[in-house]
């Protein structure tokens, strides 16, 4: 998915993201698995849950480091996993 211009600013200016850097995310972001309480949900259950802020840094993160976790307002986890990106 191509990523808009406000999120694109959040992550230049707030996680000192690159343009190839972002690039890298967005190739991630199609290809990217959330779980929750071990079933998959979808990238819009994840913002609705979490907000997109939270959800750009976990995918942030799981870009680069195969996984990642962000929790909800009441304590549950979810699981950011990019592993089939790096196969």
């Amino acid at each position: 998915m191509k990523f808009n211009k406000r999120q694109k600013e959040y992550l230049l200016n707030r996680c000192h993201e690159s343009v190839h850097g972002i690039k890298q995310m967005e190739e991630v972001s199609s290809v990217i698995l959330y779980t929750l309480n071990n079933k998959r949900i979808s990238r819009k259950n994840v913002i609705d849950l979490i907000g997109e802020e939270a959800w750009l840094s976990g995918l942030h993160r799981a870009s680069f480091h195969y996984t990642a976790m962000q929790c909800t307002k009441d304590n549950e986890e979810i699981l950011f996993d990019a592993r089939r990106y790096f196969k």
